[in-house]
This record gives structure tokens, C-alpha cells and sequence, in this order.
């Protein structure tokens, strides 16, 4: 395991706030800021110098995720958020009036959207899961399959709940059937093991800002190979073709990776600070950061549970993740307040205390917590 002291001091902000609400927005590590400032330095290069560095440190962002995926670095594009990457899919995908979407209902709106905007411009038929007010399992998204159903699209980890679904279950199903599964990851990248090629995921995009330690507009989109051709670009601009500019003679000459779907400059200074956060994941590893992070989560909830506070978050093994909700045994908004005030930063949500810790957090953080409960 790693030495949690050594960590700790690239987080400056822990000396004086329990910060235990990563599902929201993480904190950002000492490197990945000085890397902000190096980046924004650049500015005052010759303009080939910049950009020469600027591709540099995105094709080594690029790499960086897909080492963290078990991807090919072709396979990987950055995009600005998560919904850019899940519209990236749903405008691109051949899909047609009478097709279908098979998409959990307790969804986050940034992967119900893009769906139901389908339904209205295309006729694509959405078929929600119901989730009861609880989980969505397996077997309950296989009875809203059909011979229409041309893509599955959920989340890895639930953002009410940090419900985690078994992946390559879900993955080698969709494949068996030609169906496009597409993940939203934003809640389990930077804090989970995922492998894309293990799970038979088609495309996963997240954004940056919480597990991933870095700034918001920053994120990834991963198109499967076998999958790139079938996509086409909604939007294009001149850094999705091969051609170089100076040459351009008004013939679309796609790229062949996934970075066919970039749109002009990106963001080459939250860029910078992404790289340099990857850099750490991967320095600790992300076995031993899942493993620590469920290590934290088990020990809140039986601490909880014997104080009587009920768990909202499937305990089950095979299901949970870096979240954990539960519902206090006193009134919640007036906890939240009171744990506010004593600077213990979780999150609210629909009436249940979300704690969601990262690696630099530490068991101290977790009785910290519960002492203000």
C-alpha cells in the first residue's frame, strides 16, 4: 500500500478541511497545478514550439488513460466533459426510427439526455429500466431486450448510490447480440479497475473533474476499434481529417483513430494538469487504490450500522464502489449543515448523505465524520 503521509501532501487543503465528497469534484494535487502554470507559459512560445508541446503532452494524456483502461491510445480522444462524449455516441450511431435504447431510469440526466433527444429527432424507441426507487440489476435490463435493441447505455457506479454494475457481464451479453454498449464512467475512472477489452465495452467517456483529480473541461472519450468505422462525426473540424491544413483540396480525409471526433484546440492547459494527475493514479496503482477506497467505504458502513443509520448503497461485493449512501438516523439537511460547519465536505442527495473518499484520504477523515454525527 501506499505511504498515505507522502500523498497527503499534495492536497495542501487537507490541513484544514475532511474533504470526503470526490463524487461531486476532487481536489487537485500540488503537481497537476504546477502543471497548469507550466502549461500556461507556453503561451509565450513561437507559436510551432507551443504546439508542438501541447501535441505532446495530449498524445501522453492519451496513452496515460488508455494504460488505465487497457486500451490502445487510438481508441482514446479527449473531450471536455462526459456528455460531449456520450452525444458523440448518440448523434453518430446508425440508429433509426423503430431501433431501441435499453437506459436504467435513475440515471444521471447527462446519460438519460442524449438518449431521449433520439427519440425526438429520430424515433428512437427509449425503454427505461425502472429502478423502483432502488437498484437496477442485470437481469432487469435483459427483460427490456429485444431483436430492436441496438444499444445499452448505464453507468459503471450510480451517482446516488455508488451502485456498481458488473461490466463484463453486461459487456459479453451486448456482444453476443451486436448490441453497442456504451458506459458512462465518470463516477468509477481514477478510483475503479476498468478493463474495456475484459468488459467488451464499445465506448466509455468520463470527465475529468472528480476521481480523476482534474479540472473541469477536461475528459476522454473511448471508441472500441471495431466500433470507429460505424460512428460517424457529427461535427467536424480541421484536427479530425489527416490532411494538414496548408493542404487542404476540399476532400474529407477522416483520421483513423478516435481522434476523428476532435472539434479544433483543446483544453492544453487543464490538459497539462490531467496528465500529471493520471501520472499519480498510476504511480500508486489502481488495484491498490480501489482496494484502499472499499477499504474506507466497509469501514464506514459497519460504523454506521451500528449506530443505527440505515445503508442506501448495495453492500454486496460485486456492487459497490468508492460511494457510500446512507440515510441518518436524525434530520439530514440539519447534519449536512452541521458537518458543513465543522468544515466535513460531503454531499446531499435526494434526502441521503453521500460520502464518496479518494485515495488521500485516510481513516482519521472517516472518524471525523462520524464524530459529528
Amino acid at each position: 500500500m501506499f505511504e498515505l503521509d507522502l500523498v497527503r501532501r499534495q492536497f495542501p487543503e487537507l490541513s484544514v478541511v475532511t474533504y470526503l465528497n470526490n463524487a461531486a469534484q476532487s481536489l487537485i494535487p500540488i503537481q497537476s497545478r504546477q502543471a497548469l502554470l507550466d502549461t500556461l507559459s507556453h503561451r509565450a512560445m513561437v507559436c510551432e514550439e507551443r504546439i508542438r508541446l501541447r501535441q505532446q503532452t495530449e498524445l501522453r494524456t492519451r496513452k496515460k488513460i488508455a494504460r488505465l483502461l487497457n486500451a490502445s491510445w487510438e481508441e482514446i480522444v479527449m473531450v471536455t466533459n462526459t456528455s460531449e462524449g456520450l452525444n458523440i455516441i448518440a448523434q453518430g450511431a446508425a440508429l433509426k426510427e423503430g431501433d431501441n435504447i435499453v437506459v436504467p431510469d435513475n440515471e444521471f440526466p447527462a446519460n438519460l439526455l442524449p438518449w431521449l433527444h433520439l427519440k425526438e429527432t429520430k424515433g428512437v424507441e427509449v425503454r427505461l429500466v425502472p429502478s423502483g426507487g432502488g437498484f437496477v440489476f442485470f437481469d432487469d435490463i435483459k427483460e427490456h431486450v429485444n431483436p430492436r435493441t441496438r444499444l445499452i447505455a448505464l453507468s459503471h457506479v450510480g451517482w446516488i448510490d455508488g451502485f456498481r454494475h458488473a461490466l463484463q457481464e453486461i459487456g459479453e451479453f451486448c456482444q453476443r447480440r451486436g448490441i453497442i454498449f456504451v458506459v458512462d464512467a465518470i463516477q468509477s475512472v481514477g478510483a475503479l479497475k476498468i478493463d474495456v477489452k475484459q468488459s467488451k465495452v464499445s465506448a466509455l467517456t468520463a470527465g475529468g473533474y472528480k476521481w480523476m483529480l482534474s479540472p473541469c473541461g477536461t475528459g476522454f472519450l473511448y471508441v472500441d476499434q471495431e466500433l470507429l468505422s460505424s460512428i460517424t462525426p457529427t461535427y467536424l473540424s480541421y484536427l479530425s481529417i489527416s490532411t494538414e491544413p496548408e493542404d487542404f483540396q476540399f476532400q474529407i480525409d477522416l483520421r483513423p483513430d478516435a481522434s476523428r471526433f476532435k472539434l479544433g484546440s483543446i483544453n492544453d492547459v487543464g490538459i497539462g494538469a490531467m496528465e500529471k494527475s493520471l501520472e499519480l493514479i498510476l504511480y500508486l496503482g489502481i488495484e491498490q487504490i480501489e482496494s484502499y477506497l472499499l477499504h474506507l467505504t466497509d469501514l464506514l458502513a459497519k460504523k454506521l450500522r451500528r449506530r443505527g443509520h440505515r445503508i442506501v448503497s448495495h453492500l454486496d461485493p460485486s456492487h459497490r464502489s468508492s460511494i457510500l449512501t446512507f440515510e441518518a438516523k436524525g434530520d439530514a439537511v440539519e447534519l449536512y449543515k452541521k458537518l458543513q460547519d465543522h468544515q466535513v465536505i460531503i454531499s446531499l442527495r435526494r434526502g441521503g448523505l453521500r460520502v464518496s473518499p479518494h485515495f488521500y484520504n485516510s481513516e482519521e477523515d472517516i472518524a471525523r465524520l462520524l464524530e459529528f454525527l
